[in-house]
């Protein structure tokens, strides 16, 4: 076997080459050692809550105020001509954030007619970032009311666990009890329904088979021997909790671990 060195730069010399590659390494490894800790941070940034982004995004212009503020300051005289540096900064802040009523056109001189182009140019990317966050935050809000994945708010609740044959006979027998059974405080307690089936399935089959406006069931989609679905489904603030063997080996094994965890 003949082990050939194959020339970093083509054109060149392998020592010049050399000479040439490793300042490119070197810069190289400096934007990593920049950018990943930048990537970690917005990837555990992206997880907080909307009034966080928001803030966060209000605190990161402030450098951009500061210095285009300071710039537009200068521009316009300073002091001198009747200009506080206090309302430098809000006239920037305002074309920074695109806030409605913000004079653009009536400037003194060029310099600062061009300063306050470019702060709203470098707006445009600001507001971008503050417009898609609150679009994503409303959008990914939608999308969990649609598909019943945020977690369940309520206590003291009837919570069964499983989807089996018995299931729609165990919702209309629980239905009855509730129209017939008077005043029951046990029978006037909200149903909570979690299996692994999916969520748009389980809905669908309990409209068609119960058929029962009186009785709403909220339905979960996931495991009941993960813990994580437990907690969306207030497992742990439950008044009774009523786990159905799905049948099979397998599910038999599956019950008795959701009953375990329960």
């Amino acid at each position: 076997v003949n082990w050939v060195q194959l020339n970093p730069v083509p054109g060149m010399a392998p020592e010049a080459a050399t000479a040439v590659h490793w300042p490119l390494l070197t810069w190289r490894e400096l934007c990593n050692q920049i950018l990943e800790p930048l990537s970690r941070a917005f990837q555990k940034w992206s997880y907080a809550a909307l009034p966080v982004k928001i803030a966060f995004v209000l605190i990161s212009s402030l450098p951009l105020v500061m210095v285009f503020g300071t710039l537009y300051y200068v521009a316009v005289g300073g002091r001198g001509a009747g200009q506080s540096f206090m309302e430098a900064l809000i006239k920037i802040h305002c074309i920074l954030n695109r806030m409605p009523g913000t004079n653009m056109v009536r400037e003194n001189n060029a310099v600062s007619f061009l300063v306050v182009n470019a702060a709203f140019f470098t707006g445009l990317f600001t507001f971008a970032i503050f417009l898609g966050i609150v679009s994503d935050e409303v959008k990914n809000t939608f999308r969990l009311i649609k598909t019943g994945d945020y977690p369940v708010r309520v206590r003291d609740h009837v919570l069964v666990l499983n989807w089996s044959h018995h299931t729609i006979p165990l919702l209309r027998q629980y239905d009855l009890a509730r129209r017939y059974a008077g005043n029951d405080t046990f029978f006037r307690r909200p149903v909570v329904l979690l299996s692994d089936n999916p969520k748009q399935d389980m809905d669908n089959e309990i409209a068609e088979r119960l058929k029962s406006n009186s009785l709403d069931v909220i339905t979960r989609s996931g495991s009941p021997a993960m813990l994580r679905d437990l907690t969306t489904v207030a497992a742990a603030s439950a008044h009774t909790i009523i786990v159905l063997h799905p049948g099979g080996a397998a599910s038999h094994a599956s019950a008795e671990a959701a009953k375990a965890s329960t």
